[in-house]
């Protein structure tokens, strides 16, 4: 089992550093915010690990 990588993780903050501002303006936009963080690492932990 592969472990998380360093570039998944910045690729991730990056999405969530872009997207932050627009979803915390909402009540449940940190949560949200969460989620879709949560997500793209395990959809490119996914891709690189088929790859």
């Amino acid at each position: 089992m592969n472990t998380i990588s360093i570039t998944e993780i910045v690729l991730s903050v990056l999405l969530a550093g872009a997207l932050g501002p627009v979803l915390l303006r909402r009540k449940k936009g940190l949560l949200l915010l969460l989620l879709i963080l949560v997500c793209t690492i395990l959809l490119l932990h996914g891709v690189t690990t088929i790859y």
